[in-house]
């Protein structure tokens, strides 16, 4: 049985773009310099929520517990 937390969600490109206002050239050189961690699939980057997440809180000054 697949519970919920075994569901990865992913994001593309453009989603990444949206979320942290940045343009496509820098979403690439990200994925492409490794420091935003993705799989491509065919023609499209994907890249999951947890590594969007651990991305984000690289950057926070004070971190959550």
């Amino acid at each position: 049985m697949i519970s919920e937390k075994d569901v990865v969600n992913f994001y593309t490109i453009e989603d990444i773009c949206d979320i942290l206002h940045i343009g496509k050239t820098s979403a690439y050189k990200l994925v492409n310099t490794g420091r935003l961690p993705a799989i491509k699939v065919n023609r499209l980057w994907l890249i999951s929520e947890d590594d969007l997440d651990k991305y984000i809180a690289s950057f926070t000054r004070y971190k959550t517990q």
